[in-house]
């Protein structure tokens, strides 16, 4: 926080400036204040989002800020995005859609494939009406390094939650080698691979195992328990408003979709409200920790 410069941008030799004004006439009213950077994952919410949180106090006590409860080293563990996403629900195939992915995203799914999918021993698999499918998320911004982010896994609290839409769901769908049936979306798999997985691709780095394969069907194999599987098709799908409302820390029992009067909330604006929002287990924590002395 600073004076703002003629164009309106924040002055960075006056930086801080506007912040230290603030908390000054606060604690000139009588309070005592603090602030720290919370992350919600660390109190059992299944979101890594950071905040930073004020605390003012006028009755003489001092500011308490409460133990984080989830963690490595802690008495729980983190809360994984799989606690929320409904794996069940319908998702497109990446391939074929009447609107085109644009290439970032492909590029996208591919570093996911290449870390959660083909670069490990042990991938999450989920099973779903008989569909064996490997789920990651994919983040719909930034990039690595000159590539795209891989995006993370589903075992992990999904990163920050915010007011645009930019969470997916993406299922790998495998079948058994010798499975005859080929499924519709299997040569574009071919395509897939071949462009964003083949030698001298340029799109993602690979490891040299595979640079040296001498089939492109090969990179469309993968190892599940131990056994020797083929990629049918590639799905993704945003998250839906009641997984983002869940992955802040929301009961179930929530009502997110309407208003105090009942009218339906557009699905743009759930998302909104969701990433706005304050994670209540965290909200709730502070306040207990002021209460508790």
């Amino acid at each position: 926080w600073s004076p703002l410069l003629p164009n309106g941008r924040p002055d960075p030799e006056r930086k801080g400036q506007t912040f230290r004004e603030w908390v000054a006439a606060i604690v000139d009213l009588g309070y005592s204040f603090d602030w720290r950077m919370l992350r919600a994952a660390d109190y059992g919410v299944p979101t890594t989002r950071d905040r930073l949180f004020y605390c003012a106090r006028r009755d003489k006590k001092p500011v308490v800020w409460p133990l984080p409860t989830h963690g490595k080293g802690r008495p729980l563990p983190w809360i994984p995005a799989s606690s929320f996403l409904d794996f069940s629900l319908p998702s497109k195939s990446i391939f074929g859609r009447a609107r085109p992915l644009v290439d970032a995203t492909f590029r996208r799914v591919a570093a996911g494939i290449q870390k959660f999918v083909l670069n490990t021993t042990d991938p999450v698999v989920v099973t779903n009406e008989g569909v064996t499918t490997l789920p990651f998320i994919t983040k719909h911004y930034g990039g690595l390094n000159g590539n795209q982010t891989p995006g993370s896994s589903v075992l992990a609290p999904v990163g920050t939650i915010t007011a645009i839409d930019h969470h997916a769901l993406t299922q790998v769908d495998v079948v058994d080698l010798d499975d005859p049936k080929v499924g519709e979306n299997e040569e574009y798999v071919k395509h897939f691979v071949a462009k964003y997985f083949g030698q001298g691709s340029g799109a993602v780095s690979v490891d040299e195992p595979m640079h040296t394969a001498t089939s492109h069907d090969r990179f469309a194999l993968v190892s599940v328990y131990g056994k020797a599987k083929r990629i049918r098709d590639v799905r993704m799908r945003m998250f839906t408003p009641k997984e983002l409302f869940a992955g802040m820390g929301f009961p179930q029992s929530y009502a997110f979709d309407r208003d105090t009067k009942g009218k339906p909330i557009p699905r743009g604006k759930q998302v909104m409200l969701a990433g706005n929002s304050v994670c209540p287990p965290l909200a709730e924590a502070l306040v207990r920790a002021q209460m508790s002395v």
